[in-house]
């Protein structure tokens, strides 16, 4: 039974495949904060995967559910380059792959763009790989020469359950499972009638698979980019879990130390899951597995140095940690790790993410620079890649001609969002108080801002304000 669930969770084509990866075949480790002049194990090791770190590190999540409802606030829209004018589109044909997005009708799976955006920040975040999944009836028409899918036979778009892929002698394939036939795994490989569309067939349907994700070049694998900041989000966790031995031991770790399989034999990740049991931390077979692990590691008496396991089916990674002189105690390594964390994130600092004073005049630009920053995170690793495949779309489908494939792109409008509203005006404000802009300019570019307020006499209080933005007196404000 064991040797099944390990197959299921690692492909059976190891031995074959160059490259390979997925959500679904990740092995568990054991990580623990290691003392190195008392060679001591501090509090509980933990045996989990590093998706299982992120999913309860309370920082990582502060920051996807803040990024979350800034993009929720904004409007997909699909542009149209017109006579040098960007306008919504208006080719019914095109509209068919923005209307999906935004009604992919897949119960409970997706109902709407939020739910895309929702899924996508969960397995880029966690996986560093997701996968959107268009559905057809099945049946291709021919156009000429040419094979193409029949244009009003469009279904819905649905999300991946899971992915797998490999490149086996530079065949790329993706394997895919969905929530509608989750114990189906469909096979996604490059069509070249479909000009690159990773696509598959089944069910009397035709799938074409729309694959984001972060890939590594260093590992040359799709993987979470919160790899960069492991040590943080494991110092943070261990912490939380372990505290109490701070304080009662005054002992402060040198490193944290993992414990992994030393290959992706199956007979070795076989072998690792035999000796430290399933993920019961508090099995008496993992407690044994780990006093062995501490009288090696106190037996080795090379702090700082590379920490080779006698065992060879057993690999030690030693992380080591850059603890500062007054980081004496919990909370300040707590936040140095918070710290770390929030830093690695385009815009926002600590104190705009958990919104300490975040409308006080002062944090404003900072709060500014984590909402483009969450704009401009799913701009370039979510709209670009709809930009790529919506080019490959029309182009498959023939939609339009090749010649106007660049006048279509796909935009998030955040013209409605009540901050960037509000940051505007407080800016004409400013600008007003400091004699950048004249009445007339502010009566201009507000009634940009705000509907039927165009005019200086709609305005709240008309002439009244005019007077009140005299400078002679009487308020500034907006």
């Amino acid at each position: 039974m064991k040797t099944n669930i390990l197959k299921s969770l690692f492909s059976k084509n190891i031995n074959k495949s160059v490259l390979q990866g997925g959500w679904n075949n990740g092995t568990p480790t054991v990580s623990f904060m290691y003392n190195n002049t008392t060679g001591q194990i501090l509090g509980t090791p933990r045996h989990k995967t590093f998706q299982d770190e992120i999913h309860i590190n309370p920082t990582i999540q502060t920051i996807i559910n803040k990024q979350q409802s800034i993009i929720t606030e904004a409007d997909l829209r699909l542009m149209e380059s017109v006579s040098g004018k960007d306008i919504d589109v208006k080719n019914e044909e095109v509209k068919k792959l923005l209307d999906i997005l935004l009604s992919p009708n897949t119960a409970p799976a997706m109902l709407s763009w939020n739910d895309i955006v929702k899924y996508f920040f969960n397995k880029y975040f966690y996986y560093g790989i997701g996968a959107l999944v268009l559905t057809y009836e099945y049946g291709l028409e021919r156009d000429g020469d040419d094979i193409i899918l029949q244009k009003q036979r469009i279904d819905n778009i649905q999300p991946a359950k899971t992915v797998r892929y490999s490149n086996t002698l530079d065949k790329i394939e993706y394997k895919i499972s969905l929530h509608e036939q989750y114990t189906q795994e469909l096979s996604f490989t490059q069509d070249e009638e479909m000009q690159g569309f990773y696509t598959a067939r089944a069910n009397g349907k035709y799938y074409i698979a729309l694959i984001f994700g972060n890939y590594d070049y260093y590992t040359c694998k799709h993987q979470t980019f919160l790899e960069h900041i492991k040590l943080s989000i494991l110092l943070e966790n261990h912490i939380a879990n372990t505290h109490q031995s701070f304080y009662q031991n005054a002992c402060m770790p040198s490193s944290i130390i993992e414990v992994t399989p030393s290959s992706n034999n199956e007979r070795v990740v076989e072998y690792f899951f035999s000796k430290f049991g399933t993920a019961n931390e508090e099995s008496e077979k993992f407690k044994e597995a780990m006093q062995e692990i501490e009288k090696e590691l106190k037996g080795v008496g090379n702090a700082g140095k590379t920490v080779i396991s006698k065992d060879p089916r057993v690999k030690f990674n030693v992380i080591p940690l850059q603890i500062t002189p007054d980081a004496s105690n919990a909370e300040k390594l707590v936040a140095m790790a918070k710290n770390d964390i929030y830093s690695f994130f385009a815009g926002g600092t600590r104190s705009a993410f958990e919104g300490e004073s975040e409308y006080a005049s002062n944090s404003l630009p900072k709060i500014k620079e984590l909402y483009d920053g969450a704009i401009g995170f799913i701009n370039t690793n979510l709209i670009d890649k709809l930009d790529d495949f919506l080019k490959l779309y029309l182009k498959a489908f023939k939609i339009v001609p090749l010649t106007q494939l660049n006048n279509y792109y796909f935009s998030l409008d955040t013209s409605q969002i009540q901050f960037y509203k509000d940051y505007k005006k407080e800016e004409l404000n400013t600008m007003y108080k400091e004699n950048q802009i004249t009445v007339n300019e502010v009566r201009q570019k507000k009634g940009l801002l705000d509907d039927n307020l165009s005019d200086l006499t709609d305005l709240p209080n008309g002439d009244k304000l005019l007077i009140e933005l005299g400078r002679g007196g009487g308020t500034n404000e907006l």
